[in-house]
């Protein structure tokens, strides 16, 4: 079956980098997750952190923010009962003003909390967050750059959206005077869905977007 996206090694300034375009209308994001990590781990980009052909053993990126979405949490912590509970065991929550910002938990050593310290290698690999599975310290075309930018800040929105939800039924109102609210995390295109097979890429993207990301 022919790939509903792809991800292309094109060079940009001066390096070999990636774009991406989409070949299928019906492209969701894990068929997004799958091109892009087969062009990670099979394609010879551009490492601009380190000097190597491989990110494996290589934990630069893991002393940075990164945003869980609903999908990433239900597949760390399959059993909880709840999204607080969830997030309890490796999540870190941040509210300022109206603003909520879910991200992994770092180590008192400024590293995520799924890094192995001597291996220098993650501990959930096969379930490592979407921010992780879509970086790589290669330059983007402009439509790749924003294409993943809106799969992670609308799977954060669910996610947070689910976590004031919770908040607000058990009668709590995180942020103080200038709270957050629901409205401030309309629903989107990750809204039921538990897996990134379930996301269709057309629902997340604008118009204008769509339109860049299929063109020839």
């Amino acid at each position: 079956m022919p790939a509903a996206v792809l991800a292309l090694q094109v060079e940009l300034q001066g390096v070999q980098g990636f774009d991406v375009k989409i070949i299928e209308a019906g492209a969701t994001a894990e068929d997004y997750l799958t091109a892009l990590n087969n062009l990670i781990e099979g394609g010879s980009l551009y490492r601009a952190r380190n000097n190597v052909n491989s990110c494996y053993g290589c934990d630069l990126c893991c002393r940075e923010r990164a945003p869980l979405t609903l999908i990433d949490v239900q597949a760390l912590a399959p059993g909880a009962d709840s999204v607080q509970e969830a997030l309890a065991g490796f999540a870190r929550i941040v509210v300022s003003g109206p603003v909520v910002d879910i991200v992994l938990g770092r180590t008192s050593q400024g590293k995520c909390v799924f890094l192995n310290p001597r291996t220098r290698l993650c501990t959930v690999y096969e379930h490592r967050p979407l921010v992780c599975r879509t970086f790589i310290c290669s330059p983007a075309t402009k439509r790749a750059t924003l294409l993943r930018e809106l799969i992670v800040n609308k799977g954060e929105d669910e996610l947070v959206r689910r976590w004031l939800a919770e908040q607000e039924g058990q009668g709590k109102s995180p942020g103080g005077a200038t709270r957050p609210g629901i409205e401030d995390y309309p629903p989107s295109a990750f809204i039921g869905k538990n897996s990134y097979g379930e996301v269709l890429l057309r629902d997340l993207c604008s118009p204008s977007l769509w339109r860049r990301l299929i063109k020839e």
